[in-house]
């Protein structure tokens, strides 16, 4: 009967005895010796309600809680009582050899308490008995898993709940605080504390060191159940087959930020909604952020921001320094955005400009500390693995410091990673494939950086100029230490961006109307915070990123120019526009300086790698004319809507031109008048008043209007 009931304390009452009263009622110390004789244990008077008219049905059930208390005596007395549950239940019914077997069951059924509290990993000092503090619940049993004679699958299965009933325990007062977690297809848990606090990948010896701690393995042999360490195939195969019931994270934060649903969250902790993980941080304290922020708080907050953390940098133009603004306000809305970003370059002319210092007073706005940086390795290989290594980690944000001056910078792996919403790599050292989302920041440092076409257009620039032959000997800051300053005000300016962003959600999330391809959410809704907040130049200066950036198009919009005055469309063999190439000193850095055989193949092999390009609205074509005595003939033909091509200055250089005509959409721009929008009933209503700037370019201009 359940301990605490009326019917319990009612026997207890009557199984007490008043000595005094006792004798004084003229009973002697033989009747008291005869009622101690008389008397039983409780698992003895358990035992005593036991008979042979108990139905076979019933036996396990009532026998399974005393069975629990006899495994817990010594073997004699174990021995005892079960001669005593035989003697009751009869000896061919019940033999003592299968009453055995029985207690063995329980035995492994019997959870036994758990060694420690809070985080699965750990241990306590040598000598030191573990109890949970005062005033915390005692910790959770643990299970007790069979080890042997069992098929591995049953036992992947029950090492499985038992994780499940440690990491994600159910109970009123529980806190959801899992310790382990899934990644892209990968184990993972938190590593580290505070700034140092990041995602790692969990290996074979981990694994096997969590499986040891959250289960008792057992042993059972006919004399006895004995402990056992768990299987290494069991936690091989569940490092290659997680369970899918694990709680997923993305990613890991030390600062309060927006969620997915555009509420503030501030509690340190799990958040599963957002698969995020906060960090407390002491150094904080973030006065209480207004719903609907003034005019004067978000003023004050532009201020903040703009004039005292940014105010002693030589931004080139107001678009320089609004880029930098929405790198700062990037970890605070990466959820809202839920796509995603471009990568951040900051760049200057010479060393000592301040681009590092820069990309760590970014950093310590959202994180607390200074990013860590490294170099983008030479190796396409090593591009991927580093990628892979810095997502897998979850830090909000990720620096690629000092490019180098001597070769541009062209990686498909580090263009695909902000471009594509999902990574996929293999871990490194296993066969394990992963697959993770890009949810950082990333910013790239460098002295005019030399990038490719296609590296260009996933950047947006953040440049410093500051106009003098060693910048790092400039005075006269009006914050001179500036680190120091951002670290002391850290709690100021993350309440300021918290502010800006919640201004921008208070005003109903306006998207900005200029759209960036392949960033349309990050552009639109990053434009529309930072138009909020009053701080224009939003993707103003990417024309002179680009035109920065395509030397190669320069030269091809200078040799079609040149080639379209000569011959217009007459096919031409690769040798002759070779020998046209020499006499002009057009493509040079395409023909080399080898033999005119050397330099007649490496023409056709860029003739046809850009066949079908547009450059100065002229297509180059493949003739149809080819045969085995001419060879492949190449011709220009014009471009639709190219009404002004040919001459290297005929037409200005604008985004049409500067990819070849092919950039497919990955500008998109405010619309002129006369140029119909997409439907707002349409699948893309939230692209209503917007268009790529390909046929904005090729549109006609509206009567007053000067041309796009």
């Amino acid at each position: 009967m359940p301990g605490g009931s009326a019917e319990a304390e009612a026997l207890l009452a009557d199984a007490k005895i008043d000595v005094y009263e006792f004798f004084a009622s003229g009973k002697t110390a033989a009747d008291f010796e005869g009622i101690l004789a008389a008397a039983q244990t409780p698992l003895e008077l358990a035992i005593s309600k036991l008979s042979t008219d108990v139905p076979d049905a019933d036996l396990s059930r009532i026998l399974e809680p005393i069975l629990a208390e006899v495994g817990r005596l010594a073997p004699i007395e174990q021995d005892r009582y079960l001669r005593l549950i035989q003697s009751r239940c009869g000896k061919l019914r019940l033999p003592v050899t299968t009453l055995r077997k029985q207690l063995k069951v329980v035995e492994i059924a019997r959870p036994r308490r758990a060694t420690q509290t809070g985080v699965v990993g750990g241990g306590s000092p040598r000598g030191n008995a573990v109890t949970a503090p005062v005033g915390e619940p005692e910790p959770q049993p643990l299970r007790g898993i069979q080890v042997n004679n069992r098929q591995l699958r049953d036992v992947i299965t029950e090492a499985w709940t038992a994780i499940h009933a440690i990491n994600e325990p159910v109970g009123p007062d529980i806190t959801d605080k899992p310790f382990l977690f899934q990644k892209g297809g990968a184990l993972v848990r938190i590593a580290g504390t505070g700034a140092q606090g990041r995602i790692e990948a969990l290996g074979d010896t981990a694994m096997y060191g969590i499986l040891a701690r959250s289960a008792n393995w057992l042993r059972v042999t006919e004399e006895a159940v004995l402990a056992a360490p768990p299987s290494r195939d069991t936690a091989r195969d569940m490092m290659v087959n997680p369970d899918p019931a694990l709680p997923p994270l993305e990613s890991v934060v030390r600062t309060p930020t927006f969620g997915k649903d555009a509420a503030l969250i501030i509690a340190a902790g799990y958040h599963r909604a957002d698969a995020l993980w906060m960090f407390s941080d002491e150094s904080l304290e973030i006065q209480e952020v207004p719903i609907i922020p003034s005019r004067e708080q978000i003023a004050h907050a532009r201020g903040l921001i703009v004039d005292e953390l940014l105010g002693d940098f030589p931004f080139v133009s107001d678009s320089d320094r609004a880029h930098a603004v929405a790198a700062i306000l990037l970890p605070f809305l990466q959820r809202i955005i839920g796509d995603l970003a471009p990568i951040h370059l900051i760049e200057a002319p010479t060393q000592g400009s301040g681009k590092g210092l820069l990309a760590s007073l970014i950093s310590i706005v959202s994180t607390g500390s200074a990013s860590e940086g490294r170099t983008v390795p030479e190796s396409e290989d090593e591009v991927r693995k580093m990628i892979t290594a810095e997502l897998i980690t979850g830090r909000p944000i990720i620096l690629l410091d000092n490019l180098s001056e001597k070769r541009k910078l062209d990686s498909a792996a580090l263009a695909s990673v902000v471009t594509l919403p999902w990574w996929t790599d293999r871990l490194l050292g296993e066969s394990t494939m992963l697959h993770l989302r890009n949810n950082a920041l990333w910013l790239m440092t460098g002295n005019n950086p030399r990038l490719s076409g296609g590296m260009s257009r996933r950047c947006i620039r953040l440049r410093i100029d500051p106009r003098i032959d060693m910048p790092w000997l400039r005075a006269g800051f009006k914050h001179p230490l500036i680190t120091e300053w951002a670290r002391e005000n850290r709690s100021a300016l993350v309440h300021a961006a918290l502010t800006v962003v919640q201004a921008w959600i208070a005003a109903g999330k306006p998207l900005h109307a200029t759209r960036l391809g392949s960033f349309e959410s990050w552009s639109g809704i990053m434009g529309g915070v930072l138009e909020v907040a009053g701080i224009p130049g939003f993707l103003c200066n990417l024309n002179e990123l680009y035109e920065t950036a395509d030397t190669d198009g320069q030269m091809w919009r200078e040799f079609t120019g040149t080639w379209w005055e000569a011959y217009h469309e007459e096919p031409k063999k690769v040798g002759e526009l070779n020998q046209f190439c020499e006499a002009r000193d057009l493509m040079l850095s395409v023909r080399g300086d080898g033999s005119a055989r050397s330099q007649q193949t490496r023409l056709g092999k860029a003739l046809a790698a850009k066949r079908d390009r547009v450059f100065n609205g002229l297509t180059v074509k493949q003739s149809s004319h080819n045969n085995h005595k001419t060879g492949v003939l190449y011709a220009l033909a014009l471009a639709d809507g190219g009404d002004n091509p040919g001459g290297t200055g005929a037409r200005s250089t604008n985004l049409l031109d500067l990819f070849g005509g092919d950039i497919g959409g990955d500008m998109v721009g405010t619309l002129p008048a006369n140029v119909p929008t997409s439907s707002p009933e349409g699948p893309h209503a939230e692209n209503r008043g917007v268009i790529d700037l390909a046929r904005l370019a090729l549109a006609p201009p509206t009567p007053g209007e000067d041309p796009p």
